[in-house]
């Protein structure tokens, strides 16, 4: 292995999702990856199976979650097992407050007292009928914001309003915004990314998605405003399939 050059992580979460995204990865092939990128056969398949659960448009899969579990997943269980019914379990499915929530063939249900119900906000009609468009977003003064910062010589005053909005992460350390964003102000190099994380990784807290869907353009000129204000040139935005 001396003579293999290493490579960067984000190049080889590229090849994953490229190839992951062609069809399923064999084992053999995952510790082919790990051995090119000098790294463990468990990253690889970590890194894998987290972008491309199995079964991600056919089959079945039960969510065994905290929340799902909570409210009756084992009576999804027992029920999917006395039918004979093959399927997978994941830890997460979205959707928490419909909990427990079961995935079949590219429908969301909920367990309720009458048996598997489809989760009507979960269906493709729904979402396009109920996310935000372009036009609408515009009439209601959207990207106005952003058009006003660019026009600002000084655009770190920012920082001073989030830290008299008290502005704090939601993902469970409840960080300060401000203090986050003078820390990549404050780091050397010129060339900075803004990653806006959409993974949804936390349960019971099920808004990334909704957020994604329901008011897009309302995230976008969030995005824009918080890379100006600390010198990104790139926006990423980073979601699970």
């Amino acid at each position: 292995m001396a003579d293999v050059p290493a490579r960067a992580p984000g190049e080889l979460l590229r090849q994953v999702q490229e190839e992951g995204g062609r069809g399923e990865i064999s084992r053999e092939r995952l510790g082919e990856l790990a051995r090119l990128h000098r790294t463990t056969p468990a990253l690889v398949v970590s890194l894998y199976t987290f972008y491309f659960p199995r079964g991600a448009e056919k089959g079945t899969r039960v969510c065994t979650g905290l929340p799902c579990a909570l409210r009756g997943t084992q009576e999804a269980l027992n029920r999917l097992e006395a039918s004979g019914h093959a399927f997978d379990s994941v830890p997460c499915l979205g959707y928490c407050a419909r909990a427990p929530v079961l995935y079949k063939d590219g429908a969301y249900y909920s367990l309720g007292h009458g048996g598997f119900q489809e989760i009507e906000e979960s269906r493709r009609e729904f979402v396009e009928a109920n996310t935000q468009r372009l036009a609408d977003y515009r009439s209601e003064g959207g990207y106005s914001a952003l058009v006003r910062f660019l026009e600002e010589k000084d655009r770190t005053f920012l920082l001073d309003v989030l830290a008299n909005a008290s502005l704090r992460g939601m993902g469970g350390a409840g960080f300060s915004v401000e203090r986050k964003w003078k820390a990549v102000l404050a780091s050397g190099g010129t060339e900075r990314h803004l990653l806006v994380n959409a993974h949804e990784g936390e349960p019971g807290t099920f808004k990334d998605r909704l957020i994604l869907e329901r008011e897009p353009h309302r995230l976008l000129e969030g995005s824009l405003i918080a890379a100006l204000t600390v010198g990104a040139q790139a926006a990423v935005i980073a979601l699970r399939r």
